[in-house]
């Protein structure tokens, strides 16, 4: 019974190691900045000039954001990436 439950154990850390791995490689942070603001849809720009948009209530044009993006395991292809969250600076 005590070499199943430590069989169980250790699958399961392993499990959670693999995926918070898998979770950290497919996830980053972009810098950018807010240019526009049209009802609660929030348009930024990040530092190598790309647009971004989401919905967001307590921004402002000129705000500096932090947003977490998933790359949705497509490294080399920006353009499906995901925002995660968004946070003021």
């Amino acid at each position: 019974m005590r070499k199943a439950i430590t069989t169980i154990i250790i699958t399961v850390i392993m499990l959670t190691m693999f995926y918070a791995s898998t979770w950290i490689e497919s996830h980053y942070t972009r810098e950018a900045t807010v240019i526009k603001v049209n009802d609660n849809i929030v348009t930024v720009v990040d530092d190598t000039n790309n647009f971004w948009s989401f919905e967001g209530t307590e921004f402002n044009v000129n705000d500096k954001v932090t947003m977490t993006m998933d790359s949705m395991n497509t490294d080399l292809n920006i353009y499906d990436d995901e925002i995660i969250n968004v946070e003021k600076n």
